[in-house]
């Protein structure tokens, strides 16, 4: 059992909308409606940006498309109903280092739709936010095959009963077993929880209960993506 109270417990948190144990991570911005309390807006991300202590601000891009002042943005094609072609076009003009996509879009964007985004920019890395939820075999296979993507499985672990108290959705589960034990995909996995909405703590326990290399996804796979941003 992971206990965060161990203070030499190191572990970044690739979705995080708030700060709280994690030693960095990315922290994103919500802008819109719903708002919720506690939860960081773009001023804060750009306020939290710190990439030599590894602290990523990401700026939210709403659907209207406002100017950001950081190197990497995410986009939420639910909440804000923009289609692919809207956010190619967008990328292509905003031209970040690094793009996070909100995956649980069903029915309106399917995974190929993810990939073709990320496809049109072999330079950028994407990160596609939860692993795609049902459709999760689809993102770890992109993630496998496609070297500038990575993946992370915040909500989505909890929402299928993977950690947490909701029933287990046993396919979603064995996937992620198999995305953090392959020795191709469990180098494209980041440890992301979805604070405040879903529990850091239980999301570590996983990972150090299945992943044969643990530090892996809690540290080495977040770095890398650091050296990079800091390499542009």
């Amino acid at each position: 059992m992971v206990s965060l109270r161990d203070n030499s417990i190191q572990f970044f948190d690739s979705h995080a909308h708030q700060c709280s144990q994690e030693t960095g991570g990315f922290y994103i911005g919500q802008e819109g409606l719903p708002a919720f309390d506690g939860v960081m807006k773009n001023r804060d991300a750009v306020l939290i940006n710190d990439v030599h202590n590894y602290k990523i601000g990401v700026e939210y891009v709403c659907s209207g498309f406002q100017q950001t002042h950081l190197n990497v943005v995410k986009y939420h094609p639910r909440r804000e109903k923009y289609t692919k072609d809207q956010v190619i076009s967008d990328i292509a003009s905003r031209r970040p280092k690094l793009v996070i996509i909100d995956t649980l879009n069903q029915p309106f964007w399917q995974p190929l739709d993810y990939w073709k985004v990320a496809m049109a920019f072999p330079e950028i890395v994407f990160l596609m936010a939860h692993a795609g939820g049902y459709d999760v075999h689809e993102f770890v296979k992109m993630a496998h095959f496609t070297p500038n993507i990575f993946i992370d499985f915040s909500f989505t672990q909890h929402v299928f009963g993977v950690v947490g108290k909701e029933p287990t959705n046993k396919f979603i589960k064995d996937v992620m077993c198999f995305a953090v034990n392959n020795k191709v995909v469990r180098k494209k996995v980041l440890y992301g929880s979805d604070l405040p909405f879903a529990s850091q703590e239980e999301g570590l326990d996983f990972y150090a209960e299945e992943a044969p290399f643990p530090e892996e996804i809690f540290c080495e796979n977040f770095k890398k993506i650091i050296h990079y941003l800091l390499s542009c």
